[in-house]
């Protein structure tokens, strides 16, 4: 296993073009799986972040920063804009999506 963290530039309405990062994790057999920042703040969440198979994106999530108060964060695993899909994200939940992408 391998990691690339490569830089690319964005753009949102309120924040104007920033410069931020990818992290491409090379796993085995030519196949990889890409951490993207897509968006920093939205309606419901403080971030957001693709995770999803490189060359498949049938195979895809969203990693969601919520602001629960004023000083605490909790990060969600979504695998769909409902929420009975999204679900509190833990290493075990992280690693359990890649072992199904793998297979």
């Amino acid at each position: 296993m391998s990691f690339s963290v490569l830089p690319v530039k964005r753009y949102e309405a309120n924040l104007g073009e920033y410069l931020t990062t990818v992290l491409e994790i090379q796993i085995n057999n030519g196949r990889a799986i890409s951490v993207d920042p897509v968006s920093s703040i939205s309606s419901d969440y403080d971030g957001r972040l693709d995770f999803y198979m490189l060359g498949n994106m049938n195979k895809k999530v969203s990693i969601l920063r919520k602001l629960i108060n004023d000083r605490e964060y909790v990060w969600l695993l979504a695998k769909s804009s409902d929420p009975k899909t999204h679900f509190p994200l833990n290493q075990e939940l992280f690693i359990k999506q890649i072992i199904e992408w793998l297979q």
